[in-house]
C-alpha cells in the first residue's frame, strides 16, 4: 500500500489505509479482527504524522480492542519497523512513492498471527 500524508483537520478525525482479517458475525457481537497499516490519528498519537499501526479487536469492538503495544496481544520482534513509528517520507503527487508491504500469516487456529513488514522508499 502507498503511504500518504493526508490532511486531518480535527483531533477526533483520522485517516488510514489497512489490511484486516475478520471472523464472526456482527449481529451477534462476536466479530474478531486483526488489522495493520498506516494511519494519521492525532487523538491517539498527539500529532498529524502517518504512523504504522496494528490493532486487534473482539466482541465487535464493544469492549475489547487493543492498539499497537498498548496492551497484551502483540509482540514487536523487529527493531527495524517501529510500531507507532512515524513513516517518512510519504508519497507526493508525481513524486517518489513510499510503499508499505504487510504480510499476515495465520499460525495455529487464529491464535497467533505474524506480521512481516517491508517499507520501501522512492519506488
Amino acid at each position: 500500500m502507498s503511504v500518504w500524508h493526508p490532511i486531518v483537520e480535527r483531533v477526533e478525525e483520522f485517516s488510514l489505509d489497512q489490511i484486516w482479517v475478520v471472523s464472526g458475525l456482527h449481529n451477534n457481537s462476536d466479530i474478531n479482527t486483526i488489522e495493520a497499516g498506516w494511519q494519521v490519528y492525532p487523538e491517539l498519537y498527539f500529532d498529524y504524522q502517518p504512523r504504522f499501526f496494528i490493532l486487534w479487536a473482539n466482541d465487535a469492538y464493544n469492549r475489547t480492542k487493543c492498539y499497537n503495544l498498548r496492551c497484551g496481544g502483540f509482540i514487536q520482534p523487529s527493531r527495524t519497523i517501529l510500531i507507532e513509528g512515524a513513516i517518512s517520507p510519504t508519497l507526493t503527487v508525481r513524486g517518489p512513492q513510499t510503499e508499505l508491504t504487510i504480510e499476515l500469516w495465520k499460525i495455529r487456529e487464529f491464535l497467533l498471527f505474524c506480521f512481516i513488514i517491508y517499507l520501501n522508499f522512492n519506488i
